[in-house]
């Protein structure tokens, strides 16, 4: 989440909501959370905690692909959400998988 509105906190139980049907959730840390309200900001790690143990909360993009890579298996859908380039996240799976 690195728009300002998705870093706030305001979605934090509609992406909990949004990915509860997932097998597995990676998700990536807020790049500089401070650009949100204190008290107001996306809880990564909450959101993990909340989706119990189907949820890894990583600080970047290449920590997530390499978890990704390490652990996908064939016929698994990996699904990429962002609205930047993630680290390069894309491009490194489509390298590597």
């Amino acid at each position: 989440p690195s728009s300002n509105t998705s870093r706030r906190a305001v979605f934090q139980k509609d992406y909990a909501a949004a990915l509860a049907g997932a097998g597995l959730v990676f998700l990536r840390r807020t790049p500089d959370p401070q650009k949100a309200p204190d008290g107001d900001r996306l809880d990564i790690d909450r959101l993990s905690a909340d989706l119990a143990s189907k949820a890894r909360a990583f600080d970047d993009g290449p920590a997530l692909g390499q978890a990704l890579k390490d652990g996908a298996r064939e016929g698994d859908v990996i699904v990429v959400m962002s609205n930047g380039g993630f680290d390069g996240l894309t491009d490194f799976l489509r390298n590597n998988l």
